[in-house]
């Protein structure tokens, strides 16, 4: 089997300047009137991760991650849910990561909570893939 090791070492080449991107653009800390987001040092070179932080205590609520392709998940922790730290958090993170990489959100279908705030993002669903019974829903930003 030939392989074309030009073409692989330009592709990885390209992936991992893919991956740079967001973490270049990823600052240490970011802000909001009710939330401090916290950069943390992970090992893998694919994502960055934000704990989120209640600004008054400090006290750790949950996180966002966002993925080298532009994906973002989030958690916030069963007692602070339902009181718009998500959507204050992925909002502002998405305001203040300043890339050319479209974001998106995977969803389970049955997670109303999450499209909720998708949708109070101005996400939108654009693919729904099912696997081993689960539903799982692609929204895009509009």
């Amino acid at each position: 089997m030939d392989f074309d090791l030009n073409l692989n070492a330009n592709a990885l080449q390209g992936l991992f300047g893919e991956m740079e991107k967001i973490q270049k653009a990823c600052p240490n800390s970011i802000s909001t009137e009710r939330l401090i987001l916290r950069r943390e040092e992970i090992l893998d070179c694919v994502s960055t991760q934000y704990s989120i932080l209640l600004r008054e205590t400090e006290q750790e609520i949950g996180n966002v991650v966002l993925i080298y392709d532009g994906e973002i998940w989030y958690k916030v922790y069963e007692p602070f849910r339902r009181n718009g730290y998500a959507t204050e958090a992925v909002a502002r993170v998405m305001e203040v990561v300043n890339t050319d990489i479209p974001f998106y959100l995977s969803i389970d279908s049955k997670n109303k909570a999450s499209r909720k705030v998708a949708k109070k993002l101005g996400f939108s669903c654009k693919e729904r893939m099912r696997c081993e019974g689960t539903v799982t829903m692609v929204f895009l930003k509009k």
